[in-house]
């Protein structure tokens, strides 16, 4: 089973456009997995989904550091309704 990782909320409830803006500032990532779920965000009572994503560094500085890799992951939940 895979290990659970401590997470630390950066951004909550944020438009879109913020949300954009905030990944831009963040190093180079790729995204590992894309899941759509159900939603678990968001008081509405109607079932809908939320797509998750995890990222992990693609940076090259990292890359070129540490020839173990970079440690950094980054998860995204977002409601698509």
């Amino acid at each position: 089973m895979p290990k659970t990782l401590p997470w630390q909320a950066v951004a909550l409830c944020v438009d879109g456009s913020s949300a954009d803006a905030l990944l831009d500032n963040m190093k180079a990532f790729d995204i590992t997995k894309s899941n759509t779920m159900a939603c678990t965000m968001c008081v509405n009572l109607d079932t809908h989904n939320m797509r998750y994503r995890l990222m992990e560094c693609s940076s090259e500085a990292c890359a070129t550091v540490s020839l173990l890799g970079c440690r950094w992951r980054g998860k995204t939940l977002t409601c698509i309704l």
